[in-house]
């Protein structure tokens, strides 16, 4: 699965740490049992520069519901991002 390219190269690499479209990105896999057991992940896409480059920020954990953070920010983790408003609201 690391080498499947299902994602554009830049935005899988976050653009070599200069993001893609005034966006940072990141995905991160919750780990349980040794390390063995991937149950939960969350992904990020936060603006490089608040009110410049993006207006808000979106995140998504497993139930696949996109969310966004109209303060600009990352959510920092799985629960953070849960309480994050769905985007269609």
């Amino acid at each position: 699965s690391t080498n499947a390219c299902l994602i554009d190269n830049n935005l899988a690499t976050n653009g070599g740490a200069a993001g893609k479209s005034g966006y940072n990105f990141a995905a991160v896999a919750n780990t349980f049992g040794g390390g063995t057991l991937l149950s939960q992940y969350y992904v990020d896409g936060s603006p490089i520069v608040f009110q410049q480059t993006g207006t808000r920020a979106f995140c998504s954990v497993e139930d696949a519901v996109v969310r966004q953070n109209p303060a600009g920010a990352a959510s920092g983790g799985h629960d953070a991002c849960t309480a994050f408003l769905p985007l269609n609201n």
